[in-house]
């Protein structure tokens, strides 16, 4: 019985037929659709896929992949639903900004019946695309609805979306809409709330605004927060590799970015700064010291009287 089990065993070996088959996944290069300028804003986003999404009759949702200078690396459909739903999973999402080694990205989608008022199903689609990017470390700069005209909604420009955290209303009639956003009037209401909100607008004594490049702008905004490079790049969430590169003009800054930053540094950095109460610095300490010891070494003694004097030879 032994030498039977024993040979049962080894045919077993030899005839075996089981494998794990090794598979690679791979995208695969369609017909270029989107231009290569730079997304510097939600005009030119929504131009870029206007032509697209705008003649289907049935909702489309897509995801277009960005470099880190906010230029298309591709762009992919990830479902076509109906009139009135897109039927999108994130899961779905994940696959083309993985695969493309995204640094950012933008999400699109189609409203056929030409209402561009966000649904429900939107902000939670955004919301949970937004804990998914940060948790993986890419960046959504926006998600835009586009209309059947030239119409479309940008959640940046009515939410004014922080660089890392995307907050969002749950309910569509908390935004207050009124009619349709066209997309001048769009850009327009962003670039008003820049100009009152944003650091850079606040021109350096002797030179002018428009003199500045995107990167002395920049290093302008994280002066302005008192953190070295490390220190902000962490509170960017971005790699000190990218941020150095900005900064040094190594890689080109798109202005989208630029105009995030300055917004969520305006908003949460300086307020708290002007908050904090003013703290001596080393050379202040110091100086305040010296005075003191000079005060003790200079301040004349007191001139005995005689009784005491007496009083102490006694």
């Amino acid at each position: 019985m032994k030498n039977s089990r024993k040979q049962d065993k080894s045919s077993y070996k030899d005839n075996e037929t089981f494998s794990l088959r090794e598979v690679a996944i791979r995208m695969v290069e369609m017909p270029p659709l989107l231009s290569d300028i730079p997304f510097d804003g939600p005009e030119e986003a929504a131009k870029a896929m206007a032509d697209l999404l705008k003649d289907y009759d049935r909702e489309v949702f897509a995801v277009v992949n960005l470099r880190t200078n906010g230029q298309p690396i591709n762009m992919n459909i990830v479902s076509i639903g109906t009139l009135d739903s897109s039927l999108t999973n994130p899961r779905e999402i994940l696959k083309s900004m993985v695969l493309s080694n995204a640094f950012a990205v933008m999400l699109f989608h189609n409203h056929p019946s030409g209402n561009l008022n966000p649904s429900r199903e939107d902000f939670i689609i955004t919301n949970k695309m937004n804990d998914i990017c940060n948790l993986i470390g890419i960046k959504l700069w926006d998600h835009i609805i586009i209309g059947p005209g030239d119409e479309f909604y940008s959640f940046h420009a009515e939410c004014k979306m922080p660089v890392s955290s995307l907050k969002v209303k749950t309910n569509s009639e908390d935004l207050h809409l009124v009619g349709v956003k066209v997309a001048e009037q769009g850009v327009n209401e962003v670039k008003d709330v820049l100009k009152q909100n944003s650091t850079i607008t606040e021109q350096t004594p002797g030179i002018e605004q428009s003199e500045l490049t995107l990167s002395e702008q920049f290093i302008k905004i994280r002066e302005s927060s008192g953190m070295n490079r490390k220190e902000f790049a962490e509170y960017l969430n971005i790699p000190y590799r990218t941020m150095q590169d900005w900064e040094l003009g190594k890689s080109s800054m798109p202005k989208y970015v630029l105009e995030l930053i300055a917004f969520k540094v305006k908003q949460e950095l300086l307020p708290k700064a002007r908050e904090a109460p003013k703290k001596d610095s080393v050379i202040e300490k110091i100086q305040h010291r010296q005075k003191e010891n000079s005060l003790k070494i200079n301040k004349p003694k007191a001139k005995r009287s005689k009784e005491a004097k007496k009083q102490k030879l006694r």
